[in-house]
């Protein structure tokens, strides 16, 4: 069967661009699909104001829906309450930060929440990744037959990305990535960067990707305003990135990632060189599994797709 997931991200709600929001909520009402992600940053400083605004937009998705939060939806210049209550307005007006689940026939997602009111670091809007949370997330997912789906949501990309205009900086990002991958979780939703993308983890069989969707705001980053359009069937993932500035709405950047076969067993990784970013940081390339033709990447300001076929490891 075939699993149809609208992912939305970003919407930082006071600081939206209305017919962005307009398009991208219409074609939610009109076209079918299991489930809509909605991965952090519904608002821009969590006031209640935007609180208010993001709930409101939220009932206007078709169901059903579900939702993690983001380093905006902390009180972001209330340091008292950022520290005290942190989550207190997301959990009043969105739901629980982390902990939601759905289950429906070959679907199975649970969101994690790896944002925080402050940290012991420079940038607290940085991700954090608590492993003890996402080995439990993971296996509470397990339950599934091998052909489900199984999704884990959180806002900040666990690994950096190549050529992304920010760093997520996830604390310990790499080994909770690689606690999804043992077991055996298909894909992991953000967004944070504001730029979409789809990748692979180089870690255990290379089946576990990350997909991160654009934003509806205008703090945009020199791509075009987009949400995401993901269908899986039991062999391949296929990623949509759908532009939607000015309010129309047309394919942009796409991707087609593999499934791991059932009971395939785990493999070690080639032994390459890590892909890096400038800053050092470990990195996915998401040119590996694009199908954007070259002519259209280069109108948007991608890499074109590589006329070489991408590597594909061996033995899975």
């Amino acid at each position: 069967m075939t699993v149809r997931i609208l992912h939305f991200t970003d919407v930082h709600f006071g600081t939206e661009d209305s017919r962005a929001v307009e398009a991208a909520t219409a074609y939610a009402q009109e076209n079918a699909h299991d489930l809509t992600v909605v991965s952090g940053d519904l608002t821009q400083t969590g006031v209640p104001a935007e609180f208010e605004a993001a709930a409101a937009w939220l009932k206007r998705l078709p169901g059903p829906v579900i939702t993690c939060a983001g380093n905006h939806d902390t009180t972001y210049y209330n340091v008292a309450m950022r520290i005290l209550k942190p989550w207190g307005r997301f959990k009043h007006w969105i739901g629980p930060v982390e902990g939601q689940e759905h289950r429906s026939p070959g679907l199975a997602v649970r969101t994690l929440n790896t944002a925080r009111g402050i940290q012991m670091r420079r940038n607290w809007s940085k991700g954090r990744a608590d492993l003890k949370d996402f080995r439990a997330a993971a296996e509470a997912l397990n339950d599934c037959s091998d052909d489900t789906l199984q999704v884990i949501v959180c806002h900040h990309p666990l690994m950096e990305v190549l050529g992304e205009p920010i760093t997520g900086d996830v604390t310990r990002g790499k080994q909770a990535a690689a606690i999804l991958a043992e077991h055996r979780i298909d894909l992991v939703l953000g967004g944070h960067f504001h730029y979409p993308f789809a990748a692979t983890y180089p870690v255990v069989d290379e089946r576990t990707h990350g997909v991160g969707a654009g934003t509806l705001s205008t703090r945009r980053r020199g791509v075009p305003l987009s949400f995401g359009v993901i269908e899986a069937d039991p062999t391949e993932i296929r990623v949509q990135a759908m532009d939607c500035d000015g309010g129309r709405i047309c394919p942009g950047r796409s991707w087609a990632l593999k499934r791991r076969k059932p009971f395939a067993p785990l493999k070690e990784r080639h032994n390459e060189p890590e892909l890096a970013t400038p800053e050092g940081l470990p990195a996915l390339d998401p040119t590996r599994h694009e199908t954007t033709p070259p002519e259209i990447a280069a109108a948007q300001g991608a890499p074109a797709v590589a006329e070489t076929a991408p590597r594909e490891p061996t033995g899975v």
